[in-house]
């Protein structure tokens, strides 16, 4: 458990001069924090995750920060909270991407990721062998998004790089150029619907409900949902929910990662589908995009 305790009063930090100062802790959650971490009183960040600290202080002011998000503030951290952790960086090192490159962490490090795995595939000069290995960025897993995200409403969300979008109605259809198996092209489908009343259960039925009447009349079809998030409040504006489900069309089984936001305007719905058979290649990189979806409300 993060334990936080904000001074109003006045706090010293003892920072002699020409000292460096830095500090970044990413969870192993994917949530990341800037501040100071003394370097003094703090080690590097071990190789082996065993030997973390037992707890790592991240303190604000910082740098030329007077006050942090949470005014003149302490954060302690447990070591089995801490995914990885720097002394004298504010943002991922490179150390921490060939660590960590495919875990999950904040949507501000996304373009700082991209940027790393785009570096692993640059030709070297001079005859040398890079460094760094290459990683075949043709892979829909390790695929960069575009730097452009589209919107929608009051939503926006970033999409695999050299996907094609269109529009169909209230519908935006991005779509990879090249189909996958028997022929199903995968897809990312993003709408949004005038305010529904949030009640969880109801919604995963209302969806149910809408796949179940567009499969009426189909032969050997049938729609399930494989798992459900729990709600994630979002203080003061609405919350989310997470859903992956399955619909099979005679021998065609289509996999759907879902996310429902439900805001005080409008609920907006993200749905990526691909087919089973291409699911463990896409899965990554339609949960990249998803935790890409902002809503402006």
């Amino acid at each position: 458990m993060i334990r936080k305790s904000v001074v109003f009063g006045a706090l010293v930090l003892a920072l002699c001069a020409g000292e460096a100062q830095g500090g970044i802790l990413i969870t192993k959650k994917g949530k990341t924090f800037v501040g100071r971490i003394d370097g003094k009183e703090t080690p590097p960040c071990p190789e082996n995750p065993e030997d973390i600290p037992e707890v790592v202080t991240l303190t604000w002011p910082y740098k030329d920060s007077v006050d942090g998000p949470y005014g003149r503030a302490k954060w302690e951290f447990r070591s089995f909270e801490i995914r990885w952790y720097s002394v004298d960086a504010d943002q991922p090192t490179d150390e921490y991407w060939e660590k960590f490159l495919e875990e999950e962490i904040d949507v501000k490090w996304h373009r700082l990721r991209d940027e790393f795995k785009r570096g692993l595939n640059r030709e070297e000069t001079g005859g040398f062998d890079p460094i760094k290995p290459k990683i075949d960025l043709s892979s829909e897993s390790n695929r960069v998004l575009s730097p452009h995200a589209q919107r929608f409403g009051k939503a926006k969300v970033q999409y695999p790089d050299g996907w094609n979008v269109r529009n169909v109605g209230n519908v935006f259809i991005i779509e990879r150029p090249d189909p996958g198996t028997g022929g199903f092209r995968p897809k990312i489908h993003l709408f949004e619907v005038g305010n529904v009343p949030a009640l969880v259960p109801e919604t995963v039925d209302m969806v149910r409900n809408t796949l179940d009447k567009q499969l009426e009349g189909v032969p050997e079809s049938k729609f399930e949902v494989l798992e459900r998030s729990q709600p994630n409040a979002i203080a003061s504006v609405g919350f989310d929910v997470n859903l992956s489900t399955a619909s099979t069309v005679g021998e065609r089984r289509v996999r759907t990662l879902r996310r429902i936001a439900f805001r005080t305007e409008q609920t907006y719905f993200f749905a990526a589908y691909a087919h089973e058979e291409d699911w463990s290649e896409l899965e990554s990189l339609f949960k990249k995009c998803r935790n890409t979806l902002e809503v402006e409300e």
